[in-house]
Order: C-alpha cells, then structure tokens, then sequence
C-alpha cells in the first residue's frame, strides 16, 4: 500500500446479506459517520438498509421502484413510509455507486458475497 493511503472499513450487517440471495449489497459510510449497508434485488425490486451510528442501529425493509431517469429511486417501507433517493454509477470506478438523500451525497462500493460467505 502505498504511503499516505487511507482505508476506510464498514460493518457489512448480515441480516441484509441473508435476506435475499438475489441481493446486490452495497456498503459505505454517510458523511456524518454512519455505516450503511443496503440490498438491492433488481428484479423482484425489494431492498433492505441498515444503518448503523453511535445512536444506534435503524433496519427497513420493503420495494422500490426506479424512475424513467434510471437515477431516482423510491424506496417503500414495508410500514408504508416513503423516501425518494438518486443512484448514481461512479464514472470510471466499477461496482461503486453514489447515493444522494436530502442533498447529501456518499459512496458505497458492492460488496463481493462470495468472499464473506466463506
């Protein structure tokens, strides 16, 4: 590694990784220091997201649907709660997307299950 480099590491929740196998888990932190790990199936558009802070630890459930733009994402609770969000791919950096939520924007990369699983 070379001198300088700063690693950042996250919590990976593993309810979100067992939830559903068709999952694509992302992880990242928001800016204010909360770990975030989210799920998303694609098809069947189900998502699952824990957040985890100093103030403790925050899990939704439910489906999503996607915009004609391809970016804005609204994301149903299973509570019936909604919250509407941008997914951006990051230009020129495979399997890491940007999250915008209320103006706020942060990374999180994709998570390979397959190394965590064994």
């Amino acid at each position: 590694m070379p001198t300088g480099s700063e690693v950042q590491l996250v919590l990976v929740d593993q309810n979100v990784v067992n939830e559903n196998q068709n999952y694509s888990v992302y992880a990242g932190l928001e800016p204010d220091g909360t770990q975030i790990t989210r799920g998303f199936d694609w098809d069947n558009l189900e998502m699952t997201i824990d957040e985890r802070s100093e103030e403790g630890q925050n899990a939704l459930s439910g489906t999503f649907t996607v915009d004609e733009d391809g970016q804005t994402v609204t994301f149903t609770t299973t509570e019936g709660a909604e919250v509407s969000f941008t997914v951006v791919d990051v230009e020129g950096v495979e399997n890491q997307i940007d999250v915008t939520l209320n103006d706020t924007t942060f990374r999180l990369s994709l998570v390979d299950l397959y190394t965590i699983q064994q």
